[in-house]
């Protein structure tokens, strides 16, 4: 082989390489983002602590993931729109939520979870009131069987 062979051949794999470094590093600017993330933490209200191995799920798909030893979850390329996430625990009351996914932007969603005896007095509103009034006029005694 000749040098002008060899000087081709090195020319023709240092554009090559140049090019694909150059594809792979630069940005697209042609192309436009189409999907969002929704990123959040999920606590117990009543004890102001994370949750660990909470449930989150995008509902109307088969999407959903686990927080993290900081209550924290995420969803990454999601579809620009409304969605409704819902937030599960075991002895918590799951929570629903809907939030708009913008192209490109992240979305940060926090779920505050009620014990689920909190939660049922306040859909009664109160609790049972005739049982709180009942209780009121007994002494210790009367519960401890003495």
């Amino acid at each position: 082989m000749t040098s002008t062979t060899w000087s081709r051949r090195l020319e023709r794999l240092v554009s090559f390489t140049l090019a694909a470094w150059l594809c792979a590093h630069l940005p697209a600017g042609a192309q436009t983002a189409t999907t969002g993330t929704v990123s959040g933490r999920v606590q117990n209200s009543a004890a102001k602590l994370s949750l660990e191995n909470a449930r989150v799920r995008i509902e109307g798909t088969n999407r959903e993931a686990f927080t993290d030893v900081f209550g924290e979850y995420r969803f990454p390329d999601l579809t620009a729109g409304e969605i409704k996430l819902t937030a599960f625990y075991t002895g918590l009351t799951p929570q629903t939520i809907s939030v708009t996914v913008s192209p490109g932007q992240t979305v940060q969603l926090d779920f505050a979870l009620m014990p689920a005896s909190m939660s049922a007095g306040a859909r009664t509103q109160g609790g049972d009131i005739h049982r709180e009034r009942r209780l009121r006029g007994k002494r210790m005694s009367d519960f401890s069987g003495a």
